[in-house]
């Protein structure tokens, strides 16, 4: 089904060239497939009405239990395109309509059309940014949130976040770097009321709880998201304590999905391993089994059964299986763009910002914003890739100064090392989200001040061989 929904965009693009005049868009193929198509007359057109209101008109090429082909009718514009029934709402056919024109502008006579074409001041607005690294490092609250203030004082009707990121923090853990973000998207999403749709190239360790803040996913085609299923391996060395932080850490994972709209189940499968999970589609939307199926309840329908398919598995359980028998299924979920597609996570693939911008339904008018967020994303890293070399190069000094701290120098490389440990400290403080979020490095720094200070009033006016103890290195993060 993949290669279908990417040829019937590209079938789409084509014809997009082709009415706007672009170069490179006099593909043969594509001209002669825009002639045929529009040359059709017909008395009677099938209407799609989706989930979101919106109406798509033209003529249904296929329908199935889980989707349906249609060949849309848009601005001019004609190409196949694949619903899932999950985002349908109601579907009629050959509903009475006058002739549908069917006349194509002569080429130079569309060329002379588009030249003169501005895009109304009504248009679309798009706001596109990037998220790329790692969420809680290169991501995090400072210049996130000056990035959505800069996208939504701009007015936009739609957010595009483009994430390729994952966290500093590898598996499950990283968890708690996305819930400081979470709250940002919730007020754009609620509160500015503007649509935000979270278009994934890469959603790994905490970085994959981020898009189920919003209701509108798509996939890159090769785009990932996972890479959480080690919440198993949670250990503090006492079970019932184990149990009750597993718990509390899945219940604020679940609240990511459960806030976009998705059933938790899937945060479950994607954060637990060995667990039964299966699904069958009911009417276009999955439904879900969190057991083994048995041999019959995975049968297909055409074969009297009615179809669960395993996604995840636990290999000791073996009550419905036996010994000898094959394991269905991985031991944990990971989403790629055709699985989250058919799970209802995933709306759509789309690998161009105007591949996603068609299947959004946005039209071929629309003006991308030219905002500074990924500038101040980019700003950040740069300034926290600084921070971190400044602060590695005065840990450096300091132990260099307090080698030298004895005899009758001792008073001097005492003041060199306060002056060192203030700049530390102003460092922490300043990027302390990422550098030391916990506070610990700083409060570390703040006891070797006080000592430093008792040391030096303790020495008097006279110089002598006193000095501090010899702090350990320190290191952010």
């Amino acid at each position: 089904m993949k290669l279908k929904r990417n040829f019937s965009m590209l079938v789409a693009i084509m014809l997009v060239a082709v009415l706007a005049g672009l170069p490179g868009a006099t593909h043969p193929g594509s001209v002669a497939r825009a002639e045929s198509v529009t040359a059709e007359k017909s008395e009677t057109k099938d209407i799609i009405t989706l989930r979101t209101g919106t109406i798509i008109e033209g003529r249904i090429l296929r329908e199935t239990a889980e989707e349906v082909e249609i060949l849309v009718i848009f601005r001019g514009m004609e190409a196949p395109t694949t619903y899932r029934k999950a985002e349908v709402l109601e579907i009629r056919r050959d509903v009475p309509v006058r002739a549908v024109a069917s006349e194509t502008p002569a080429p130079a006579q569309r060329d002379r059309e588009t030249s003169a074409r501005e895009i109304p001041d009504d248009a679309p607005r798009i706001y596109h940014m990037e998220l790329k690294g790692n969420v809680g490092w290169d991501i995090s609250k400072t210049p996130f949130e000056s990035a959505l203030d800069d996208a939504v004082s701009q007015d936009p009707d739609l957010i595009v976040i483009e994430l390729d990121a994952g966290t500093h923090h590898e598996g499950f853990d990283g968890l708690w770097a996305a819930e400081d973000l979470a709250p940002l998207v919730d007020q754009v999403i609620y509160r500015d009321g503007v649509r935000v749709v979270f278009w994934i190239k890469r959603a790994e360790f905490g970085a994959a709880f981020l898009p189920f803040i919003s209701p509108d996913m798509y996939f890159q085609d090769s785009g990932r998201l996972g890479g959480i299923g080690d919440l198993s391996f949670f250990d503090v060395g006492d079970k019932l304590v184990n149990e009750k932080l597993i718990s509390a850490r899945l219940g604020a994972a679940e609240g990511f999905a459960i806030r976009g709209g998705y059933d938790p189940v899937l945060v479950r499968a994607m954060a637990i391993r060995d667990r039964w999970l299966a699904y069958r589609l009911e009417g276009g939307r999955p439904i879900y089994l969190e057991r083994e199926p048995t041999e019959q309840e995975k049968m297909t329908p055409a074969d009297g059964g009615p179809g669960w398919t395993i996604l995840t598995h636990n290999p000791s359980d073996r009550r419905n299986r036996r010994r000898d028998a094959e394991v269905e299924g991985d031991p944990v979920l990971d989403l790629d763009a055709d699985l989250a597609y058919r799970l209802g996570v995933s709306k759509g693939t789309a690998n161009t910002l105007d591949d996603l911008l068609f299947e959004l339904r946005v039209g071929r008018d629309y003006k991308v914003l030219e905002g500074r967020a990924n500038d101040i994303l980019s700003r950040w890293r740069t300034e926290i890739d600084r921070a971190q070399h400044d602060f590695q190069r005065l840990n450096r000094e300091l132990q260099e100064a307090q080698s030298r701290g004895r005899g009758q120098d001792a008073r001097r490389a005492l003041g060199v090392q306060r002056r060192i440990l203030e700049q530390m400290h102003g460092i922490l403080s300043r990027y302390a989200e990422v550098l030391d979020p916990s506070g610990q490095l700083r409060a570390q720094i703040s006891v070797q001040l006080e000592e430093l200070r008792m040391t030096l009033r303790s020495m008097g006016p006279q110089r002598d061989n006193r000095g501090p103890r010899r702090s350990p290195g320190l290191s952010p993060r």
